[in-house]
C-alpha cells in the first residue's frame, strides 16, 4: 500500500522534497556550484555519474569520477569543501586505507549523513558514498573485472549512437549487465527486504508519535516502546537480520543494517546468501510475469543528452529480443522514413501525431470511412490507391473544453453491464470524448491530386445513399459545399448516428486531404501550406508533438488544472504539519528537520505558499491554499511557483522514431524559452 501510494504521489504535483542533491552534497562532501566552476575555469574536464540501481531517494550508491586537468587546483577546493564537512559535523570520521595501491580516503559519520569514499587514479579523482562502489571503480580501472567500455553490447550500441564530442552535452548508458543485475534473484530479494525495513522504520517512528502524544515526550529507547506496547516486536523484524533500535538524539528508529530513513544501506553492500521458501517462491512468480511480458521490453538503453536552448535526447533501442512486440511495431509504419514538416500544422494544434504507415495502411485507414471504399471499388481509375501518400497525422487543436481527463487515474475498472474495462479501452474513449470536446483535424497524404479531387467529388455527390446504423441505432451520411477558401474547395461530410452528428470539412490542400471538425481549423490549414519548410526537416517514422504555444482559449483550463492539482497537494501536508507543531510545540519552520528526521522528506506548497498556525480556529493554514475547511485557490497558478515556471519554460516538446536497420531512434526535442 506504502510504495503504491508513492508511485501515485509521483504522478502528481510534488509537495514533499526529497532534497536529493543536497543529500548526496552532503554524503559526497562537495559542492555543485563550486564544481561547476572548476569545469569553467577548466580545472575539470570530463564527469561521469555511475550507479548500481534506480533507488535514488530511498539511498544507493552514487559515485562520480571527475578528470582533472590541473590537480593542484582542485586538490585546494577539495580541501575547502572537507572542511567545510567537517565544521557542519564535528563527528566525522576519518581513516584511510588501502586498496589495490591506491590509497583511499573514508569520512563518514554513523548515520551515513556523511558517506565520503574518495581517491584518485592517474588524473582522475574518484567521490563514492559506498565502499563497495569505490572498490568496483579501482577493480575496473586496473583491469580486475569488466569494464563498460570494453563490454561488448556497450561497443555495438555507441557504435550506432556514439557519445557527442561537444561541451554541453552527455550520454547516458543502462547496461546490459546493469538490467541483468537489478532483475536477478540477489539484487530484486535485496531490494524487497529493504523495502520491507523502510516499512517496518516508518511504522516504529508512527509508534514514537504515539508514545509522544500519550507521555509528552519521545521514547528513550525501543525497549521503552515495546515496554508500554507501543510496537509488537514479534513483528518488527528486519527481514535482512538487521537489529532495530531508537536514536534519542535524532528522534528517529533505525537499523543495524540498512541503516535510516533517506539513508538506507545501498543493495551493493547488501549480501544475500541465504533465501527462504516464500522468498524463492515470490521471486518465481516474478521471474515468470518478467520473462512473459516485461523481458522483450528491457534492452540496453543508450541516451545521448544535448543542453542548449533546444534541449535534445536521442534514444537508441535494440530490436526486442525473443518478442514480437518490435516486429509488430515496425510492421505499423513503412519501410522508409519521410521528411516531416512541422512548418505546415495549423498554428492551433497543441497536440500533433504524424506517422508514416506507407501506402497499404494509409489505404486501410481512408477505406475504413463509410462510403469511401463503395466509390473506390466503382472508380477503376482509383480502386488500386497506388495514388495516396505515405503519411497521415491527427492534431488536436486549441479551444474550450467542458470536461477533463486524467491519463494518470486510468486503471482496469469493472463497469456494470459491460464487465472489466482495460485501462487502454478507457483511453480510446477518452480520446473519442476529447475528440468531440476538441477541434480535431487529421490529414491524408496523396500523390495523385486529379484522382484525390475525383474521390471528393464522387463522394459529395454519393454521400447521401449511404445509410445503416449500429445495432439498433439508425444513422445517414449528408454532405454539401462551402464557399471556396483561398481557391480550395470544401465539402462538409455530416454523419448522424441516432441523435448524434458530426460534422467534417474536407479539402484538398497541396498534397493532403485535410479533415476538420471545424471550419475555422480548416482555413488555418490552408492557410499555414504556403509556410516555407524548415531548413532541417527531420526524416523520421513517426512524430509526437506538444505545442505550448498554441495554448490560448486552453490555457485558463490547463492553468485551472494545475492550480487544483497544486492546491489539493498543499492540503494533504497539513494535517502532517499539525501533528508535529502539536506534538513538540514546535514553531513551523523547525518542523522541516523533525519530519525529515522521522520520513525522510521535507512539506511544501506546490505554489510557494507558507505554513502558520491559527490560534483562533486551531488550524495549520496554506497562505494561498487555506485547509481544507476553508479551501481557496487563485484562478490560475503563482507565477513564481515550479509548477508556472515549468510550464512557461517550455514552448514546444517534439518527439521523433525512426527505425533504422539495427535500431529504434528515439529523438526528443525540447525547445525552452528564451527568458529562462
Amino acid at each position: 500500500t506504502l510504495e503504491l501510494d508513492r508511485r501515485q504521489r509521483q504522478m502528481c504535483i510534488r509537495d514533499r522534497d526529497n532534497r536529493l542533491q543536497a543529500k548526496l552534497e552532503e554524503q559526497l562532501g562537495i559542492e555543485r556550484s563550486s564544481m561547476e566552476a572548476l569545469f569553467e575555469q577548466g580545472v575539470a574536464t570530463e564527469v561521469a555519474v555511475t550507479g548500481s540501481d534506480p533507488y535514488l531517494l530511498d539511498g544507493t550508491d552514487v559515485t562520480l569520477i571527475v578528470r582533472v586537468a590541473d590537480r593542484e587546483a582542485f586538490a585546494k577546493q577539495q580541501a575547502e569543501w572537507t572542511e567545510g564537512s567537517r565544521e557542519r559535523h564535528p563527528e566525522i570520521v576519518e581513516q584511510e586505507f588501502n586498496y589495490r595501491g591506491h590509497r583511499v580516503t573514508a569520512r563518514y559519520t554513523n548515520d551515513r549523513l556523511i558517506s565520503s569514499f574518495t581517491t584518485t587514479h592517474k588524473d582522475y579523482n574518484v567521490f563514492s558514498n559506498s565502499h563497495r562502489a569505490i572498490r568496483h571503480i579501482v577493480d575496473a580501472a586496473l583491469g580486475e573485472i569488466d569494464s563498460l567500455h570494453g563490454a561488448a553490447d556497450y561497443r555495438y550500441i555507441s557504435t550506432i549512437l556514439p557519445p557527442s564530442k561537444a561541451d554541453n552535452a552527455g550520454y547516458y548508458y543502462a547496461s546490459d549487465s546493469f538490467i541483468k543485475r537489478i532483475v536477478g534473484p540477489a539484487a530484486k530479494i535485496s531490494q524487497k527486504r529493504r523495502v520491507e525495513c523502510f516499512n517496518n522504520l516508518v511504522m516504529q517512528n508512527n509508534a514514537s508519535l504515539f508514545f509522544r502524544l500519550e507521555y509528552g515526550r519521545s521514547p528513550k529507547t525501543l525497549s521503552e516502546m515495546i515496554e508500554k506496547r507501543f510496537i509488537a516486536s514479534e513483528k518488527m523484524v528486519c527481514p535482512h537480520g538487521g537489529a532495530y533500535s531508537f536514536d534519542a538524539e535524532s528522534d528517529t528508529c533505525t537499523c543495524s543494517l540498512h541503516n535510516r530513513l533517506r539513508y538506507l544501506t545501498p543493495n551493493a553492500e547488501l549480501t544475500v546468501t541465504n533465501v527462504s521458501t516464500n522468498e524463492a517462491a515470490e521471486y518465481e512468480r516474478y521471474k515468470s510475469r518478467y520473462q512473459s511480458f516485461w523481458q522483450p521490453v528491457f534492452d540496453p538503453v543508450a541516451t545521448r543528452i544535448t543542453v542548449a536552448q533546444k534541449m535534445r535526447l536521442e534514444t537508441c533501442l535494440l530490436p526486442l529480443a525473443g518478442s514480437s512486440l518490435y516486429d509488430d511495431l515496425r510492421e505499423m509504419v513503412d519501410k522508409n522514413p519521410q521528411p516531416i514538416n512541422v512548418a505546415r500544422i495549423a498554428p492551433s494544434a497543441v497536440a500533433s501525431m504524424v506517422m508514416v504507415p506507407g501506402r497499404e495502411n494509409t489505404a486501410r485507414y481512408l477505406t475504413s470511412i463509410p462510403g469511401v471504399s463503395e466509390i473506390v471499388a466503382q472508380d477503376p481509375t482509383l480502386t488500386d490507391l497506388q495514388w495516396l501518400g505515405d503519411r497521415v497525422s491527427l492534431h488536436f487543436c486549441d479551444g474550450e473544453i467542458i470536461f477533463e481527463i486524467d491519463p494518470a487515474k486510468l486503471t482496469p475498472i469493472e463497469l456494470p453491464m459491460i464487465g472489466k474495462a482495460p485501462a487502454v479501452w478507457q483511453a480510446l474513449a477518452g480520446g473519442l470524448l476529447l475528440t468531440a470536446n476538441l477541434p480535431v483535424y487529421a490529414t491524408v497524404d496523396v500523390e495523385n491530386t486529379e484522382k484525390a479531387e475525383r474521390l471528393l467529388q464522387q463522394f459529395s455527390q454519393k454521400a447521401f445513399l449511404r445509410g445503416g446504423g449500429y445495432g439498433p441505432l439508425r444513422g445517414k451520411i449528408d454532405s454539401y459545399h462551402l464557399p471556396d477558401y483561398r481557391q480550395h474547395k470544401i465539402i462538409v461530410v455530416s454523419a448522424s448516428l441516432h441523435a448524434i452528428t458530426l460534422r467534417l470539412h474536407v479539402a484538398l490542400v497541396g498534397d493532403q486531404l485535410v479533415m476538420a471538425t471545424k471550419p475555422e481549423i480548416l482555413r488555418e490549414v490552408i492557410d499555414a501550406s504556403s509556410a516555407e519548410p524548415d531548413d532541417d526537416q527531420p526524416v523520421a517514422h513517426a512524430m509526437f508533438r506538444l505545442n505550448r504555444q498554441a495554448l490560448s482559449r486552453l490555457q485558463d483550463d490547463v492553468q485551472l488544472h494545475w492550480a487544483e492539482k497544486s492546491r489539493l497537494a498543499c492540503h494533504r501536508n497539513i494535517i502532517s504539519i499539525y501533528n508535529f507543531h502539536k506534538l513538540y510545540d514546535a514553531p513551523i519552520d523547525e518542523i522541516a528537520k523533525l519530519s525529515e528526521a522521522k520520513y525522510g522528506i521535507r512539506y511544501y506548497c506546490p505554489e510557494e505558499g507558507h505554513y502558520h498556525y491559527d490560534t483562533g480556529s486551531s488550524q495549520i493554514v496554506c497562505s494561498v491554499h487555506g485547509n481544507r475547511e476553508s479551501s481557496r485557490q487563485n484562478p490560475t497558478l503563482n507565477p513564481d511557483s515550479a509548477s508556472a515556471r515549468f510550464i512557461e519554460s517550455i514552448d514546444q516538446i517534439i518527439a521523433f522514431l525512426r527505425y533504422e536497420e539495427d535500431a529504434l531512434i528515439a529523438t526528443v526535442e525540447i525547445d525552452r524559452n528564451d527568458a529562462e
